[in-house]
């Protein structure tokens, strides 16, 4: 008899499979259970190298050995007439019929109902990233049929003054068409990106995910002006419809109010929608108010400190001009909501000023939207996450085009643990708004913090290529690499923004060593020394840091340098300005290392002594 057929025999082969098959059911189990008590990558590597030694011993037992009903005998003591190998085979095979049946039903649940999110690693070299278009999401949004977005009217005066009141009706239509309640708009941040260039409509349309595009004209005259608008279908160019407006230029505001409302009855129309009445929208009869009010806005949506501040000169000059101008409060509740995040800053007296703006803007027009998502923020900030979605909810009723109160929603939603529904909010922003660079950099991070990592560096560099110079996305993209160990990109994205933050001391090196660093105990001093720099603003050129100490704390826990990640929390829960929001950040971070880290006695000390609500849902800790 041949080795071959002494193997099949001896039920060498029905033993491998039969081992084989249940090991491989094993191993899931050991995956499933691993995942569920965020056990340590090492249990499940010991329990492969069992099971492959398992697996040598089970085939040489089964050549040896074998299975007869007065017990275990060796192979070589036993009467060839009376084997029972055959009986033994017959029972593994329909042992190994019943195991493939458990694994096949295993399979179907695994492909079609567990939801498990991995991720490759990211390699991309820091050049190539910042210039390779992204892909395009498959979660995104489809495009909604009932969707708009409002194009700057052309200034076709041939006089550069005629510039405000050109934008300022196309600024007006928005503002009716954003309370439409069946009608998606694109943010006028978005719209407005593409004021002078040469896209064609369906490129536009494209990027900004609506439907529909409304252009039009404006062209002045001595004391006449001519309005031209139209509404093009933007999947193939067809015009729905046009007409043009001639009026004389009696009241400006007057004038916009009444165009932009019978742009929108003609839409109502068209588009089959239900649009209510305008009723000066603008909500001031001055026009350098509203410049200034404009202006306001216009660096509000930039993030940058110097720019926060000079917004908040804006809103209060065009409070000045105009003390009734209710949108000029809701700017200024908007912009000092923010203000801490980006400065050193008391954020209980921004809080303060935020409500005193806030409830004035809504005793002037309950409407407002703007004041009453401030609202929302504020008591987000206060941890009253009950509150705070009343509040938006209620802000998503009066302006369901207003892209900051889904980003801001979310946050809300991820720090109740639902982090799909946040997800959701912060993709429905971005619909809505998709050249908004803060609203793409929050995404970038809660994409982070829910262990989608090369998606996250994926949203980041978008955000680059329409905003290059904007710090904090480069900052992003930078710890982002660091975390993955892409050491040129670190130097890249970290050069850049040392020069543009004019750093009076670049210490992008640092943060390479710290990518670079493959010894433990040489990361753990590196990472130490950044720990160690003065507590300020990464914006200050006086300041060595590249980074805020939350974000560079989510990257120490990403790298499992607990220590560092937890000298800053103590920090933050102890000294910080905002102590609530920076130790929060901390808490919701839901990676495998993430959950580790709450899990830490010390981390869960100070998480208490912040006094954060329960954590939704509760981590199962050991």
């Amino acid at each position: 008899m041949s080795f071959f057929e002494e193997l099949k025999r001896r039920n060498v082969f029905r033993v491998g499979v039969a081992y084989a098959v249940t090991a491989w059911l094993i191993l899931q189990f050991t995956e499933i259970l691993m995942e569920i008590l965020d056990l340590p990558g090492w249990i499940g590597k010991s329990v492969l190298v069992l099971l492959a030694v398992g697996f040598v011993l089970a085939l040489i037992l089964a050549w040896a050995f074998e299975l007869t009903p007065e017990g275990v005998k060796k192979e070589s003591e036993i009467d060839r007439s009376q084997s029972v190998t055959a009986e033994t085979g017959r029972k593994l095979n329909h042992a190994i019929i019943v195991l493939l049946a458990i694994g096949l039903v295993y399979f179907i649940w695994e492909s079609r109902f567990r939801e498990v999110v991995t991720e490759p690693e990211v390699t991309a070299v820091a050049a190539e990233i910042i210039a390779v278009p992204v892909p395009p999401d498959p979660g995104a949004s489809s495009i909604q049929p009932h969707s708009i977005a409002v194009l700057p009217f052309v200034n076709m005066s041939g006089d550069a003054d005629n510039e405000f009141f050109s934008d300022g009706v196309s600024e007006e239509i928005l503002n009716v068409l954003a309370r439409i309640p069946e009608l998606k708009v694109a943010a006028r941040t978005s719209a407005f990106a593409f004021k002078g260039t040469t896209s064609n409509i369906s490129d536009i349309a494209r990027e900004l995910k609506v439907a529909n595009i409304l252009e039009g004209s404006v062209r002045k005259s001595g004391n006449q002006v001519r309005v031209t608008a139209q509404l093009i279908k933007a999947d193939d160019g067809f015009h729905l419809w046009s007409d043009t407006y001639d009026r004389q230029l009696d009241n400006i505001f007057a004038i916009q109010d009444e165009i932009a409302q019978a742009i929108a009855e003609n839409l109502k129309v068209t588009l089959k929608l239900t649009a209510g009445e305008s009723g000066n929208l603008t909500g001031t009869n001055s026009l350098e108010a509203y410049e200034y009010y404009l202006q306001g806005m216009a660096k509000w949506h930039l993030r940058t400190p110097e720019n926060l501040f000079s917004a908040i000169g804006d809103f209060d000059e065009a409070i000045r001009i105009d003390p009734n101008f209710a949108r000029a409060y809701a700017g200024a509740a908007l912009t000092w909501v923010v203000i801490p995040g980006y400065v050193s800053f008391d954020e209980r007296d921004s809080q303060r000023k935020t409500v005193e703006y806030a409830n004035r803007a809504l005793q002037l027009d309950p409407g407002l939207a703007e004041a009453m998502t401030a609202l929302g923020q504020v008591a987000s900030e206060q941890l009253n996450f009950s509150e705070a979605r009343t509040y938006f909810e209620h802000s998503i009723e009066l302006n369901p085009s207003f892209a900051t109160t889904y980003q801001w929603y979310a946050s809300v939603l991820s720090k109740f643990g639902e982090r799909e529904r946040a997800l959701e909010k912060f993709q429905h922003a971005e619909d809505l708004d998709p050249r908004s660079r803060i609203i793409g950099y929050n995404h970038a991070w809660e994409l982070m913090r829910a262990s989608r990592l090369k998606t996250a560096l994926e949203k980041i560099v978008s955000v680059l290529q329409f905003a290059p110079d904007f710090p904090d996305a480069l900052e992003t993209a930078m710890l982002f690499n660091l975390i993955t160990g892409n050491c040129d990109a670190v130097a890249t994205y970290g050069h850049r923004l040392a020069e543009l933050l004019n750093k009076a001391t670049d210490s992008t090196t640092v943060f390479v060593e710290l990518c670079e660093a493959t010894d433990p105990a040489s990361r753990a001093a590196v990472a130490a020394r950044v720990v160690a720099w003065p507590e300020m603003s990464f914006a200050e050129p006086e300041s060595p840091s590249l980074i805020y100490d939350y974000e560079f704390g989510t990257a120490m826990i990403e790298l499992g340098e607990f220590e560092s990640a937890l000298t800053l929390l103590e920090r933050m829960a102890t000294n910080s300005q905002s102590p609530n929001a920076d130790v929060m950040w901390f808490r919701s971070i839901t990676t495998p290392n993430g959950r580790k880290f709450s899990c830490d006695p010390r981390a869960r000390a100070l998480f208490d002594l912040a006094n954060l609500p329960p954590r939704l849902p509760q981590l199962a800790c050991r």
